[in-house]
């Protein structure tokens, strides 16, 4: 339970998340009693209380009765509060909050307590929001999404949201005092309203729910989980052995339930379809058909007593046919739902096209960040990309302008990111990445690269593509704050954490589209000419850095000096340059050298090798991206993105003898 005596924030075993959740209720409890003109004046004799609600009330967020009890009344109300994405470095704590309209409600790492200081925040996304809009809807944080609401704030007057806005600081300016609504616990807040969009993560969520459908596939299928040849009709033969399984439990619940029967003295009456349904009900978790017959409640206590002792027993095999089914499902749902996957693969590579136009990468792009746009009076939460939405953006706290006007300078931004959608040049400074790339500005841009091509994977499988290497993210910020402490160079710690990152992720990678590279490559969403103009020019340019790299590598080494030694290995193919290898370890130059010397010639051309293998690789991409139309399916498409995202970030311009590469200068 939340009152206003016990939130101070400074509850004992709490997490941070958890104080600032408790802090974020706290502030609308107090909103309410606002609301309802309860003046702090009574205070003594106004209890507040924000109780909380059966797990499930509201999906997975938390659900609260705020309760207000004064002068002898009791005002109730309800709210709910759900934690965004995990967020990893200095960014602020997210919340989702639900008080009339769909709120977000920011806690930022540090207390802002001066004015001044918490406007320019909001002028900051404000300066981002305006350099892409109006190609993408924006929704930056304001005052008047929460001093709206607020009896003395109220407006007679309809006014413009900008004039509003700005009638709103003018006050909070003229009157300090005023200034405590906008502040959770000591710190100044950020509040953006949302109630008019559906966010992609909802979209996903609702796409791949299987929930009600899997209790109705196995509780009204009676026939085909008893008849192997109705089985396979439904699920295919390859799933023969979950028909053996759930025949193994419900030929073990026969008799439990026939005995049952006997004790009541209803065998007789009970029809044998009934008898066989019951198990499969209780599977379900729906109510037990009755065959018009009444029977005593004890019974059917009874009943799921022993029915549960049975399945208890049986684990591995229910285990193997709930997952037939949802595996059935999940299919068969995508299928139906295969051009609204495309639609909004489409939308999310054209908010890709649109942010590498406008020159601003975002660093968090994220299904929770991205709205949906309705372009068509229609009002249905899930429809194919066909000009009936466009999508927008929220939360522009780590992004950077690429293409700064009054400096020459780039701007470092904040160094934070989600896990599961973000790298670790999100967490290393600008200087250091500049050190390690020929283009920094690409990196970053190489950011937003990286949360599509998983989001991409998100809305097609309904799970996240990164999921151990997200994990991988805290890992490397703790490992870089314990070596930093240590004296160990910058550049050091980001060029070993990275090389492990990606490591994790091109195998993860390998293993997820793999799993699931039969639906990936049904699915094919249309493309734009801009979003394909894209995709060929990030190829392009990928492969002429890779080329730059060899041709560095090859300048920088002194063991194959002579003009045809180093012309061999700049055209040499990567099976040529293997064979190359091998030559040279057979040779007689090679057994005389020492262990050490020999170890690290071989290194080299192990690493032009694998340069090679990647310039094929991207050589290949370029001639799937040149047709026009373009038409790609997204396991394709998912490759050639990852293809250019890993090479580009995993992959760095630092010498290989120790002379600076030029390209680093």
């Amino acid at each position: 339970m939340v009152d206003q005596n016990s939130q101070n924030g400074r509850s004992a075993g709490k997490t941070g998340k958890s104080i600032a959740m408790g802090r974020v209720i706290q502030f609308f409890l107090n909103l309410y009693r606002l609301q309802l003109g309860v003046s702090r004046t009574v205070a003594n004799r106004v209890d507040a209380r924000a109780i909380p609600l059966p797990p499930g009330a509201s999906g997975a967020d938390a659900a609260y009765e705020l309760c207000i009890k004064y002068d002898d009344q009791r005002k109730t109300r309800r709210m709910t509060i759900g934690m965004a994405s995990g967020i990893t470095g200095s960014k602020s704590t997210c919340f989702k909050v639900t008080y009339d309209d769909l709120l977000v409600v920011k806690v930022p790492p540090h207390p802002i307590k001066s004015l001044k200081q918490y406007v320019e925040k909001i002028h900051l996304e404000q300066h981002i929001a305006d350099l892409l809009q109006p190609e993408i809807d924006c929704i930056t944080p304001g005052v008047a999404a929460i001093l709206g609401r607020i009896p003395r704030f109220y407006e007679r007057d309809s006014l413009h949201p900008d004039v509003l806005e700005k009638r709103y600081l003018a006050r909070l300016e003229k009157f300090p005092k005023l200034q405590k609504y906008l502040m959770i616990g000591d710190s100044f807040a950020f509040f953006m309203n949302l109630s008019k969009h559906l966010f992609v993560d909802g979209v996903i969520r609702k796409l791949h729910a299987v929930g009600e459908t899997l209790q109705d596939e196995i509780a009204k299928n009676t026939d085909t989980l008893w008849r192997l040849e109705a089985f396979h009709e439904r699920y295919g033969m390859e799933n023969t052995p979950a028909f053996f399984h759930i025949n193994e439990v419900l030929t073990a619940c026969d008799p439990v339930v026939t005995a049952l029967l006997e004790k009541h003295g209803l065998a007789p009456q009970l029809p044998a379809y009934t008898r066989k349904q019951w198990p499969l009900n209780y599977l379900a978790g729906m109510p037990f058909e009755k065959g018009g017959l009444n029977f005593p409640d004890l019974f059917f206590d009874e009943l799921r007593a022993a029915l549960k002792n049975v399945l208890n027993t049986h684990g591995k095999a229910l285990h193997s046919f709930r997952k037939t089914i949802r595996a059935y499902l999940r299919n068969k749902q995508q299928g139906q739902n295969a051009k609204h996957l495309e639609g909004l693969i489409t939308g999310l590579l054209e908010l890709l096209t649109r942010l590498n136009t406008a020159q601003v990468a975002i660093r968090d792009l994220k299904p929770e960040n991205i709205f949906l746009v309705s372009q068509s009076e229609q009002s249905s939460a899930v429809r194919a990309w066909e000009n009936e939405y466009r999508l927008g953006l929220i939360d522009f706290e780590t992004a950077v302008n690429l293409n700064p006007v009054q400096s020459t300078a780039l701007s470092q931004p904040m160094l934070a990111g989600t896990p599961y959608y973000s790298t670790p040049a999100h967490i290393f400074e600008n200087t250091i990445l500049k050190n390690l790339y020929p283009d920094v500005k690409r990196i970053l841009h190489m950011q937003d690269w990286y949360a599509v091509m998983a989001m991409l994977f998100e809305v097609v499988v309904g799970r996240r593509l990164f999921i151990k290497t997200g994990r991988t993210v805290p890992i490397i910020i703790r490992v870089k704050q314990e070596k930093t402490g240590v004296g160990v160079p910058p550049a050091k710690i980001y060029t070993l954490t990275s090389r492990f990152f990606w490591k994790t992720a091109r195998e993860e990678f390998r293993q997820n589209v793999a799993a699931r590279g039969k639906f990936l490559k049904v699915i094919r969403p249309g493309y734009t000419e801009n979003t394909a103009k894209m995709l060929l020019d990030e190829a392009r340019l990928s492969r002429k850095q890779i080329i730059t790299v060899i041709r560095d590598r090859i300048d920088t080494q002194r063991q194959f000096i002579s003009p045809a030694d180093r012309q061999f290995l700049e055209r040499a193919s990567a099976i040529g340059t293997k064979g190359y290898r091998f030559k040279w370890l057979n040779s007689p130059e090679a057994a005389t050298m020492a262990p050490a010397v020999q170890a690290r010639i071989i290194h080299f051309l192990k690493q032009v090798e694998s340069d090679k293998a990647r310039l094929d690789n991207l050589q290949k991409a370029e001639d799937f991206l040149k047709p026009k139309p373009l038409k790609l399916s997204v396991l394709k498409l998912l490759e050639i993105m990852f293809e250019i995202i890993s090479g580009s970030m995993s992959r760095f311009s630092a010498p290989v003898s120790g002379r600076k590469n030029k390209s680093a200068e």
